[in-house]
């Protein structure tokens, strides 16, 4: 009976540890500030700031030096691009700073001279690209597109030699082996959903962690106050008392976490994270033509 009594009594002082550790969280502002407050409030904060997280049709000046027909091409298919907006040309870079200085573009585009002689005789021909760095997320947008119409010039170009030398049938983006990538998480591919999922974990951790020393800090407070002892304090084994403060934290940050990793992200239209039916990142497959 003497065990059955302990077992009994150390139930009873987890109650009491938890209940109480709950009565001094909820009668403390500041606590409520961290326990509350802060989870429900910055997350959606966070999220707000970095929304849209897609920068699309960025105004562009273009600087062509080349006036030829191949640098023309070029400037209409990165007009076509989904980031970026050629509002027109400027004579010189003198002039294309000017319109970047009052913000009427945020990239300029150079084209050299000798861009269609190179072209012509095979040789590698250079574009220079001068960006806005104030907002990376306008970067970013830009370089992909960037990046995606130069493969798509050289693919051109390849296939003009080949079709030159009088080899028909295939072109010079063709390949055995074909990337196919099916965007099933972040179907964007923007800055947001990269980089909100972390941030919101870490408000979780960062929001209890500063509460719990703020309570920790009043309860020493208390022991200066009266001789080294807590007037509020259950009498308890230490087990009891570190699982009866443990078990009203994990009371309190469950709803808080489902709220912080399932809501937030449906709010923004986003997947959940942690739900098991939330779609998996993203995946590439690989598609083999032809044979041996």
């Amino acid at each position: 009976m003497t065990l059955w009594n302990n077992i009994k009594q150390w139930f009873t002082d987890v109650a009491r540890v938890t209940a109480r550790e709950a009565h001094l969280s909820l009668i403390d502002a500041g606590a409520l500030l961290f326990f509350i407050a802060l989870p429900l409030a910055y997350p959606i904060v966070y999220t707000l700031i970095y929304n849209p997280e897609v920068a699309r049709e960025i105004n562009v000046a273009v600087v062509d030096d080349s006036r030829s027909q191949q640098s023309r091409e070029f400037v209409r298919m990165a007009d076509a691009t989904e980031s970026m907006h050629i509002i027109g040309y400027a004579s010189d870079m003198a002039e294309a700073r000017r319109l970047k200085d009052r913000k009427d573009c945020y990239a300029i585009i150079y084209i050299p001279s000798d861009y269609a002689e190179k072209i012509g005789r095979g040789e590698q021909a250079h574009i220079s690209f001068y960006s806005d760095m104030t907002l990376l997320l306008r970067y970013r947008s830009m370089l992909l597109s960037l990046t995606g119409l130069q493969l798509a010039t050289g693919a051109d170009l390849r296939a003009e030699t080949l079709s030159s030398l009088g080899i028909s049938g295939t072109t010079g983006s063709d390949s055995p082996i074909d990337n196919a990538s099916y965007i099933m998480g972040d179907t964007e591919q923007g800055f947001a959903s990269f980089v909100i999922p972390g941030i919101i974990v870490l408000i979780i951790q960062q929001s209890m962690l500063l509460g719990i020393t703020l309570i920790g800090g009043t309860r020493n407070e208390r022991r200066m106050a009266h001789g080294g002892r807590d007037p509020l304090e259950i009498p308890a084994s230490a087990t009891a008392t570190v699982i009866g403060r443990m078990l009203w934290f994990v009371l309190l940050y469950l709803p808080l976490t489902i709220y912080v990793l399932h809501f937030v992200p449906l709010f923004f239209s986003r997947a959940p994270l942690g739900d098991p039916r939330a779609a998996r990142p993203g995946m590439s497959t690989l598609r083999v033509r032809g044979g041996l």
